[in-house]
Protein backbone atom coordinates (compact mmCIF):
# COMPACT_ATOMS: atom_id res chain seq x y z
CA UNK A 1 0.00 0.00 0.00
CA UNK A 2 1.52 3.32 -1.14
CA UNK A 3 0.55 6.83 -0.11
CA UNK A 4 1.54 9.64 -2.48
CA UNK A 5 1.68 13.06 -0.79
CA UNK A 6 2.23 15.84 -3.32
CA UNK A 7 0.49 19.07 -4.35
CA UNK A 8 1.08 18.47 -8.08
CA UNK A 9 -1.79 16.56 -9.82
CA UNK A 10 0.55 15.38 -12.59
CA UNK A 11 2.75 13.60 -10.05
CA UNK A 12 -0.27 11.80 -8.62
CA UNK A 13 -1.38 10.76 -12.09
CA UNK A 14 2.03 9.36 -13.07
CA UNK A 15 2.69 7.53 -9.79
CA UNK A 16 -0.84 6.19 -9.39
CA UNK A 17 -0.89 4.73 -12.88
CA UNK A 18 2.60 3.27 -12.52
CA UNK A 19 2.24 1.67 -9.07
CA UNK A 20 -1.28 0.42 -9.74
CA UNK A 21 0.13 -1.47 -12.73
CA UNK A 22 2.69 -2.99 -10.35
CA UNK A 23 -0.06 -4.33 -8.07
CA UNK A 24 0.10 -1.68 -5.36
CA UNK A 25 -2.89 -0.02 -3.77
CA UNK A 26 -2.29 3.71 -4.23
CA UNK A 27 -3.71 6.41 -1.95
CA UNK A 28 -3.37 10.11 -2.72
CA UNK A 29 -3.03 13.20 -0.55
CA UNK A 30 -2.66 16.69 -2.00
CA UNK A 31 -0.94 18.27 1.00
CA UNK A 32 0.96 17.64 4.21
CA UNK A 33 -2.01 17.79 6.58
CA UNK A 34 -4.03 15.42 4.43
CA UNK A 35 -0.99 13.18 4.21
CA UNK A 36 -0.76 12.93 8.00
CA UNK A 37 -4.46 12.14 8.23
CA UNK A 38 -4.32 9.42 5.58
CA UNK A 39 -1.14 7.94 7.08
CA UNK A 40 -3.00 7.39 10.33
CA UNK A 41 -6.15 6.13 8.59
CA UNK A 42 -4.69 3.78 5.95
CA UNK A 43 -1.37 2.67 7.50
CA UNK A 44 0.59 2.56 4.21
CA UNK A 45 3.73 0.49 3.77
CA UNK A 46 5.47 3.22 1.76
CA UNK A 47 4.95 6.99 1.58
CA UNK A 48 6.17 9.07 -1.36
CA UNK A 49 6.41 12.50 0.23
CA UNK A 50 7.09 15.83 -1.49
CA UNK A 51 9.46 18.16 0.33
CA UNK A 52 7.79 21.46 -0.62
CA UNK A 53 4.03 21.82 -0.15
CA UNK A 54 2.00 24.96 0.60
CA UNK A 55 0.16 23.89 3.76
CA UNK A 56 2.77 21.78 5.56
CA UNK A 57 6.23 21.00 4.23
CA UNK A 58 7.42 17.45 3.78
CA UNK A 59 10.19 17.65 6.37
CA UNK A 60 7.67 18.57 9.07
CA UNK A 61 5.38 15.76 7.91
CA UNK A 62 8.32 13.33 7.97
CA UNK A 63 9.24 14.37 11.50
CA UNK A 64 5.67 13.96 12.77
CA UNK A 65 5.25 10.55 11.18
CA UNK A 66 8.52 9.31 12.63
CA UNK A 67 7.43 10.39 16.11
CA UNK A 68 4.61 7.84 16.04
CA UNK A 69 5.60 5.33 13.34
CA UNK A 70 9.20 4.09 13.02
CA UNK A 71 8.34 1.36 10.52
CA UNK A 72 6.75 2.96 7.45
CA UNK A 73 9.15 3.45 4.52
CA UNK A 74 9.29 7.12 3.50
CA UNK A 75 10.75 8.27 0.17
CA UNK A 76 11.19 12.03 -0.16
CA UNK A 77 10.58 13.74 -3.53
CA UNK A 78 11.81 17.16 -4.58
CA UNK A 79 12.40 19.21 -7.70
CA UNK A 80 15.25 20.97 -5.93
CA UNK A 81 18.77 19.50 -5.68
CA UNK A 82 19.20 20.83 -2.16
CA UNK A 83 21.87 18.63 -0.56
CA UNK A 84 21.20 20.02 2.93
CA UNK A 85 17.50 19.20 2.66
CA UNK A 86 18.36 15.71 1.41
CA UNK A 87 20.79 15.20 4.28
CA UNK A 88 18.24 16.40 6.84
CA UNK A 89 15.49 14.10 5.58
CA UNK A 90 17.80 11.08 5.65
CA UNK A 91 18.86 11.94 9.20
CA UNK A 92 15.19 12.14 10.18
CA UNK A 93 14.59 8.62 8.92
CA UNK A 94 13.70 8.92 5.23
CA UNK A 95 14.71 5.86 3.22
CA UNK A 96 15.76 7.78 0.10
CA UNK A 97 15.61 11.15 -1.67
CA UNK A 98 14.23 11.20 -5.23
CA UNK A 99 14.52 14.10 -7.68
CA UNK A 100 11.66 15.32 -9.89
CA UNK A 101 10.99 15.10 -12.75
CA UNK A 102 11.59 11.36 -12.60
CA UNK A 103 14.30 10.25 -15.00
CA UNK A 104 13.65 6.54 -14.43
CA UNK A 105 10.33 5.72 -12.80
CA UNK A 106 11.26 2.04 -12.61
CA UNK A 107 14.01 3.06 -10.20
CA UNK A 108 11.34 4.41 -7.82
CA UNK A 109 9.67 1.01 -7.81
CA UNK A 110 12.99 -0.65 -6.97
CA UNK A 111 13.63 1.77 -4.13
CA UNK A 112 10.06 1.33 -2.82
CA UNK A 113 10.46 -2.46 -2.82
CA UNK A 114 13.76 -2.16 -0.95
CA UNK A 115 12.10 0.11 1.60
CA UNK A 116 9.31 -2.40 2.16
CA UNK A 117 11.81 -5.23 2.57
CA UNK A 118 13.91 -3.21 5.02
CA UNK A 119 10.87 -2.34 7.11
CA UNK A 120 9.80 -5.99 7.24
CA UNK A 121 13.28 -7.01 8.38
CA UNK A 122 13.23 -4.32 11.06
CA UNK A 123 9.83 -5.50 12.30
CA UNK A 124 10.97 -9.13 12.35
CA UNK A 125 14.13 -8.14 14.20
CA UNK A 126 12.08 -6.17 16.75
CA UNK A 127 9.81 -9.17 17.37
CA UNK A 128 12.84 -11.45 17.68
CA UNK A 129 14.53 -9.13 20.20
CA UNK A 130 11.30 -8.99 22.21
CA UNK A 131 11.11 -12.79 22.23
CA UNK A 132 14.75 -13.00 23.33
CA UNK A 133 14.01 -10.53 26.13
CA UNK A 134 11.07 -12.64 27.28
CA UNK A 135 13.21 -15.79 27.19
CA UNK A 136 15.89 -14.06 29.26
CA UNK A 137 13.29 -13.08 31.85
CA UNK A 138 12.02 -16.65 31.94
CA UNK A 139 15.57 -17.94 32.40
CA UNK A 140 16.19 -15.47 35.23
CA UNK A 141 13.03 -16.62 37.00
CA UNK A 142 13.92 -20.28 36.44
CA UNK A 143 17.45 -19.72 37.79
CA UNK A 144 16.03 -17.94 40.83
CA UNK A 145 13.70 -20.88 41.50
CA UNK A 146 16.54 -23.37 41.07
CA UNK A 147 18.73 -21.35 43.42
CA UNK A 148 16.01 -21.31 46.06
CA UNK A 149 15.44 -25.03 45.67
CA UNK A 150 19.16 -25.74 45.94
CA UNK A 151 19.38 -24.20 49.42
CA UNK A 152 15.97 -25.18 50.86
CA UNK A 153 14.64 -28.52 52.03
CA UNK A 154 11.74 -29.55 49.80
CA UNK A 155 9.69 -30.91 52.70
CA UNK A 156 10.11 -28.34 55.48
CA UNK A 157 11.19 -25.40 53.27
CA UNK A 158 13.91 -24.52 55.80
CA UNK A 159 17.52 -24.07 54.74
CA UNK A 160 19.28 -27.36 53.94
CA UNK A 161 22.76 -28.60 54.98
CA UNK A 162 24.31 -27.15 51.81
CA UNK A 163 23.23 -23.65 52.77
CA UNK A 164 24.30 -24.25 56.37
CA UNK A 165 27.87 -25.16 55.42
CA UNK A 166 28.19 -22.22 52.98
CA UNK A 167 26.80 -19.78 55.56
CA UNK A 168 29.06 -21.20 58.29
CA UNK A 169 32.12 -20.64 56.08
CA UNK A 170 31.03 -17.06 55.44
CA UNK A 171 30.45 -16.27 59.12
CA UNK A 172 33.75 -17.89 60.08
CA UNK A 173 35.59 -15.73 57.54
CA UNK A 174 33.82 -12.59 58.84
CA UNK A 175 34.73 -13.51 62.40
CA UNK A 176 38.40 -13.86 61.52
CA UNK A 177 38.44 -10.68 59.41
CA UNK A 178 36.76 -8.41 61.96
CA UNK A 179 38.08 -10.15 65.11
CA UNK A 180 34.68 -10.90 66.60
CA UNK A 181 32.96 -14.02 67.86
CA UNK A 182 29.70 -15.59 66.78
CA UNK A 183 27.41 -18.24 68.24
CA UNK A 184 26.14 -21.51 66.80
CA UNK A 185 23.00 -23.08 68.30
CA UNK A 186 22.21 -26.79 67.96
CA UNK A 187 18.48 -27.41 68.37
CA UNK A 188 16.93 -30.87 68.50
CA UNK A 189 13.37 -31.40 67.24
CA UNK A 190 11.44 -34.13 69.04
CA UNK A 191 10.00 -36.90 66.89
CA UNK A 192 11.42 -35.49 63.68
CA UNK A 193 11.75 -39.04 62.30
CA UNK A 194 8.00 -39.55 62.72
CA UNK A 195 7.26 -36.31 60.87
CA UNK A 196 9.58 -37.31 58.05
CA UNK A 197 8.00 -40.78 57.81
CA UNK A 198 4.53 -39.25 57.64
CA UNK A 199 5.12 -36.35 55.23
CA UNK A 200 8.43 -37.01 53.59
CA UNK A 201 9.11 -38.47 50.18
CA UNK A 202 10.91 -41.67 49.35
Amino acid sequence: KILVVDDEPSVHEILTEFFTSKGYEVISASGGLEGLSKTEKHRPDVILLDVRMPDLDGITVLRRIREVNPWVGILMMSGNTDTEAAKETLQLGAFDYILKPFEDIELISTVANRAVEKIRLMEENSVLMEQIGQKNEELKKANAVLKERSIHDALTEVYNPRFFHEFLKLETARSIRFGRTFSLLLIDVDHLADYNDLSGTT
